[in-house]
């Protein structure tokens, strides 16, 4: 009986209790001990020139960017939901965001200003498949404007029909499962006013 009572909780633990991704503090070690070259990083992906003649997907096959990468432990970075602009919670910076993504300057515009998602690598370490959430996993996301988080939520900047801004949850942990996670949902830990880590589900 006791037994049974003991498998039993372990396979309840397994599935919905533990979380089996990476600590935090594995990321944020690997961030502190490589954070230059995170930083050099970004500053490459945001300055590769985008035109027609260039696949800006190719960004990090110039120079010694590849080895950067390597070196960092980065397995990719990518442009992600939100465009920050100088003071981008204001209402004259809503109209020029939206201006600049009309405009034939899009591309550059969400290189330099995005919000940008950093792979950290081997992408199978903080990548997972759960019986309760599907897949789960942690990663990077750089801010280029310091994000105001408000009673635990992060505020995004408001577009057109935005009102209010979207918001995110901003947990002091990711290493357990959030409260009432919902489906697709991503939560984030600061870590510095620009650099968070970020824990999704894909269920």
């Amino acid at each position: 009986m006791l037994f049974i009572l003991t498998l039993t909780f372990f396979i309840y633990h397994s599935i919905w209790v533990r979380n089996p991704l990476p600590a935090d503090e594995e990321l944020i070690t690997k961030f502190q001990l490589h954070r230059d070259d995170f930083t050099e990083a970004v500053r490459r992906y945001q300055a590769y020139p985008r035109s027609p003649d260039k696949d800006p997907s190719l960004w990090f096959t110039e120079g010694d960017t590849s080895d950067l990468l390597k070196q960092a432990g980065i397995e990719g970075i990518s442009s992600a939901a939100g465009v920050w602009l100088p003071d981008p919670y204001s209402a004259e910076t809503e109209v020029k965001t939206d201006n600049k993504i009309r405009d034939l300057e899009s591309v550059k515009v969400l290189a330099q200003y995005a919000t940008l998602r950093i792979k950290p690598s081997p992408r199978d370490r903080y990548y997972s498949n759960t019986l309760r959430h599907v897949v789960v996993w942690k990663d990077f996301y750089f801010f280029p404007q310091a994000p105001r988080v408000e009673e635990g939520e992060l505020l995004w900047p408001a577009r057109g029909s935005e009102k209010p801004s979207m918001r995110s949850r901003v947990l002091p942990s990711l290493n357990k499962w959030p409260d009432q996670w919902k489906r697709f949902e991503c939560v984030y830990r600061r870590i510095e006013p620009q650099w968070f880590l970020r824990m999704c589900n894909g269920h």
